[in-house]
């Protein structure tokens, strides 16, 4: 399978499995053993590479267990929507530019990611084992979480190859291409509220680390930041009228660079400062922060 018909496939998994049709699927779902495939995770949190084992079910035989980090797991890669696509589109805006567009969007934010904005689409990528006999395996994917992800896939044949995903100028989209598309060690700010602000400020200090701020979608938040010192201040407000419509939306990440694996971490200086949309103060928002690691892990200096 050429890069270029590999990118259309696993486009098509985001749609296919975020708008709520089906559930994870392998494309392609018919390959010989020894072949690679993608499959379509969801929307997973910490599935990493490093982190999942996979286990390989036959109707006939043994299992077949690849544990965290084994070389036949290429990567795993979170795909976004494109941001003017008619879905996102649709849900910030409440219309539907294309039918069944809005629909689609509520059934993501309701069904799969808690209202959150910030949707991706985990899809797996990895070579089939080559003693895998012919006919249904069911493939199950599984972080130390407890989260899964289940497929099944069609075994038609033996002496398949892996997918060598040949680009242009020669490339080959090895192991090392594919780890400067997964995410790095970072940070998770939630902000905690019974009433939508319009507007908050926070300042964080960083400690052991160098950090660099990210948003998720940026249709309804715009974020401004800066960084003195080791200690940084956020500020987040209204993209579009004078309000946001969900405490979500104000969710945002801080990229670790480098640091010390042992002693990283991440805290709020003083209280949040959150204000409605006349400007006024809002008491009681607090925020939340998790550590979540990337695929390579902190980086010791």
């Amino acid at each position: 399978m050429k890069i270029n018909e590999s990118i259309y496939y696993v486009c098509f998994i985001f749609l296919f499995i975020l708008s709520g049709c089906a559930g994870t699927h392998s494309i392609p779902n018919r390959v010989l053993a020894g072949e690679t495939v993608q499959i379509g995770a969801g929307y997973k949190h910490d599935f990493r590479r490093d982190n999942v084992t996979v286990r390989f079910i036959p109707e006939v035989g043994p299992d077949i267990v690849y544990n965290p980090g084994d070389p036949a797991i290429r990567s795993i890669l979170n795909l976004y929507p494109d941001p003017l696509s008619s879905i996102v589109i649709s849900q910030q805006t409440g219309s539907d530019i294309a039918s069944g567009s809005r629909t689609y969007g509520d059934m993501i934010n309701n069904i799969y990611t808690e209202k959150d904005n910030d949707w991706w689409q985990s899809t797996v990528f990895m070579d089939v084992p080559a003693s895998l006999p012919i006919g249904i395996t069911t493939v199950e994917i599984i972080n130390p979480a407890g989260d899964i992800a289940t497929s099944q896939i069609e075994i038609i044949g033996n002496g398949g190859v892996p997918d060598d995903y040949k680009a242009d100028f020669g490339i080959v989209l090895n192991r090392t291409y594919f780890s400067t598309l997964e995410r790095v060690d970072h940070f998770i700010v939630t902000i905690n509220s019974a009433t939508v602000p319009s507007a908050i400020e926070l300042e964080l200090a960083a400690t052991d680390f160098v950090g660099y701020v990210i948003q998720g979608r940026g249709e309804a938040v715009s974020l401004n930041w800066s960084e003195t010192g080791g200690l940084y201040k956020v500020i987040m407000t209204p993209t579009v009228n004078a309000s946001v419509s969900k405490v979500q939306d104000f969710k945002f990440y801080m990229a670790i660079t480098s640091g010390l694996a042992a002693t990283a971490d991440l805290s709020i200086i003083s209280a949040v400062k959150a204000f409605d949309e006349n400007g006024d103060s809002i008491s009681g928002v607090t925020a939340s922060i998790q550590l979540e690691r990337g695929v390579a892990g902190l980086i010791d200096l």
